[in-house]
């Protein structure tokens, strides 16, 4: 496991590999001498939100490494194949799998500076100008927007090298890293909804309380467009619908529509 406790150091360190600064560490009792004059740090990694949400202390999203992090979140469950190992997969193809590790064989060997063509370089400049809208708006990430720019000059560097060797951006490249971008940051604020302690079934218990409140003190059914904004804020956008569905087919809602808008009232709340 890369990082199984937060450590405040071994972070400042990871920070400093990151922006590039001089590092340089020493063991005297083994005569260590390690120094990398412009080190360059690359990590992909894998975790969940609940395990950020144990890891990570709150004041750790104000500071340098996850503010220098692409956070890229998928709420949906891939299918596997339980048998894959003994039936072959049709969509392996060993000739596109060798192109691969033969371009990445390449890209490994790429090193220098990147020049940007007039296009990129005018487009990257209106972004800029624009004050790179669209801006992600969950508090969280508030940090983590003033790099923002740094990360798209970054991953337009990513789609060059994936086109070819040429080390020269085009407005090709800067387009298809704008779209990686904000692809990504429009799935970021789940990752927030998702890191809460007791996941959809405390969001049920909650959104059920909460029509109930509504319900007993002005004694009519609520919209369900205050229901989902309820919602948003405790789990990932594209399970409130299916937070939603759940509570009517167990007969915690009963839907009771509004001049024609959807509506629910509270029914009988019942075990999940």
């Amino acid at each position: 496991m890369f990082l199984p406790e937060y450590d405040r150091l071994f972070m400042n360190t990871l920070t400093k590999l990151y922006d590039g600064e001089h590092y340089e560490q020493r063991r005297r009792t083994k005569g260590i001498h390690i120094t990398m004059p412009r080190p360059q740090l690359n990590i992909i990694s894998g975790t969940t939100p609940s395990y950020l949400n144990t890891l990570l202390p709150e004041g750790a999203w104000d500071q340098g490494f996850t503010s220098r992090s692409i956070f890229v979140y998928c709420g949906t469950a891939a299918d596997t194949d339980i048998f894959g190992e003994r039936i072959p997969n049709p969509s392996h193809n060993e000739s596109v799998h060798a192109s691969i590790v033969t371009d990445l064989k390449s890209i490994h060997n790429l090193y220098g500076k990147f020049d940007w063509d007039e296009g990129s370089v005018r487009a990257i400049e209106e972004w800029n100008t624009s004050g790179l809208v669209p801006v992600p708006e969950q508090p969280k990430l508030l940090h983590y927007n003033s790099r923002r720019l740094a990360h798209l000059i970054k991953l337009c560097m990513v789609a060059c090298a994936s086109r070819g060797n040429s080390k020269k951006v085009s407005l090709e490249d800067y387009q298809a890293a704008l779209s990686w971008l904000l692809e990504a940051e429009a799935q970021m604020p789940d990752i927030f909804s998702n890191m809460g302690i007791g996941g959809d079934s405390k969001a049920i218990d909650d959104a059920w309380f909460y029509v109930y409140q509504h319900f007993s003190k002005t004694k009519t059914p609520m919209l369900e467009s205050r229901l989902y904004a309820f919602l948003r804020e405790r789990v990932a956008s594209h399970n409130i619908g299916r937070v939603i569905e759940v509570m009517v087919k167990s007969g915690m809602l009963k839907v009771d529509p509004v001049k024609g808008l959807q509506a629910y009232t509270p029914a009988g709340k019942k075990s999940l």
